[in-house]
């Protein structure tokens, strides 16, 4: 935003702490999948515009889209296959109010816990279970201590590839084209990598044992419905509309 370094990559959430509009990314189930988020990031659309928009005020553009797998459901308790199989789980969270106010919604007793000591704590029971991308728990042995999994897909984060919007301005127009190319190369290659990505995850995660609730076994209609009250609370503090979400959602169509 100062200018002070030329790039990063960065998530909604801290993102969302300057425009608390781009907490919308973090909002549980407003995209279906991965081919959901890429006609939000990939295509022209007035919900992308609005964030370029947003972007702009904070001095940053986006250059590029690093899509993560969808977040999931882990506990040592039992499976879970709707919201209220969670009451008594203690689920860490990352110390961050939408992570809490959304594991309160799923049913469980949020735990907040740094994510270098979850390891830890799920194998000494300080907390029952962890949500977060197959890959992220897959690539930090959470497949080792969990014993049920289930296919929630509640959230679909992205990480951005942003650059000083100062510097930018500055450049000449073929290294600004130069910028966006690589950018859009580095979000397709992203694109194209997950899949085989979260493929390795699943099948380690069976491979040790781990019993995994497939989404057509859940209640996602339920676990909706339990994710809304997270998004009414911060439509509520008027950081978006629902009428936006409703323009995100239906990208997804």
């Amino acid at each position: 935003m100062m200018g002070t370094i030329e790039a990063c990559v960065c998530g909604a959430s801290a993102m969302g702490t300057n425009d608390p509009f781009l907490y919308f990314l973090e909002m549980p189930y407003i995209f279906k999948d991965l081919n959901h988020a890429r006609n939000l990031w990939e295509t022209d659309n007035e919900a992308k515009a609005k964030i370029d928009e947003s972007l702009a005020g904070l001095n940053m553009i986006s250059a590029g889209t690093l899509y993560r797998s969808p977040r999931v459901w882990c506990n040592n308790k039992r499976p879970v296959s709707s919201p209220k199989d969670n009451t008594g789980i203690k689920m860490r969270a990352p110390n961050s109010p939408i992570s809490l106010s959304f594991a309160s919604a799923m049913g469980a007793s949020p735990v907040s816990v740094a994510w270098a000591e979850v390891y830890t704590a799920l194998s000494a029971g300080t907390v029952d279970g962890v949500e977060n991308t197959v890959t992220e728990l897959f690539n930090n042995n959470m497949h080792e201590v969990v014993k049920y999994c289930a296919e929630t897909n509640h959230m679909v984060n992205t990480q951005n590839i942003l650059v000083s919007k100062k510097w930018f301005d500055s450049l000449s127009a073929s290294e600004q084209a130069a910028i966006k190319k690589a950018g859009q190369e580095a979000t397709v290659w992203r694109a194209n990598q997950l899949s085989s990505e979260v493929k390795i995850a699943w099948e380690a995660f069976e491979k040790r044992g781990v019993d995994i609730i497939w989404q057509a076994d859940l209640d996602m209609d339920a676990f909706a419905i339990a994710g809304q009250s997270v998004i009414d609370e911060y439509v509520g503090k008027g950081y978006f509309t629902e009428a936006y979400l409703d323009m995100v959602k239906g990208l997804g169509k």
